[in-house]
């Protein structure tokens, strides 16, 4: 019966797992696009030629609505796979790093939403050109440490997985 019991609790875990490694990769790669593309640049030179500041976080052209859930998809996922998954000494440490990766890229994605994308892209007036070139500079170092941190929860999580159905086989 402990056998069953444990098989379950592994393809429960893995299950999970899979679901935080989806909201994980999708986080992964809007951090990736936004850097790429220039997202923040081109928001703002937007938003600073018109009279009509304040826009709506979720309005049109805003990148949060392309990926909004996948944080909270990959916390909740990695969350239950920690849950049920942690009495399994081979993928604990896994499970740990991918947990630790996925909460330091949430905080950093609170700090740059709270301290940067406020007020470049939100503020009742835009910030003076120099101001919004500083708050441009720390949105990217700030995205680059969210986009390693998120890059080391999405390779975390696919070790845990593979330690997790590995136990199970031995």
């Amino acid at each position: 019966m402990t056998s069953i019991n444990a098989a379950r609790r592994t393809q429960r875990t893995a299950a999970l797992l899979d679901l935080a490694q989806l909201g994980y990769a999708q986080w992964l790669f809007g951090n990736v696009y936004e850097a790429v593309v220039r997202v923040p640049d081109l928001l703002s030179a937007e938003l600073s030629d018109t009279d009509g500041r304040g826009g709506s976080i979720l309005g049109p052209g805003s990148p949060v609505r392309y990926y909004l859930l996948a944080p909270p998809v990959a916390l909740v996922g990695t969350v239950g796979a920690v849950i049920n998954g942690l009495g399994n000494p081979r993928s604990r440490r896994w499970l740990t790093v991918s947990a630790g990766c996925g909460v330091a890229g949430a905080a950093l994605t609170g700090y740059v939403v709270r301290k940067v994308n406020l007020r470049l892209f939100f503020a009742a007036e835009p910030p003076p050109p120099a101001e919004r070139d500083a708050l441009l500079r720390i949105w990217y170092r700030v995205n680059a440490l969210r986009t390693a941190a998120v890059g080391g929860a999405v390779f975390a999580t696919l070790c845990a997985k593979q330690a997790s159905l590995k136990s199970a086989t031995t």
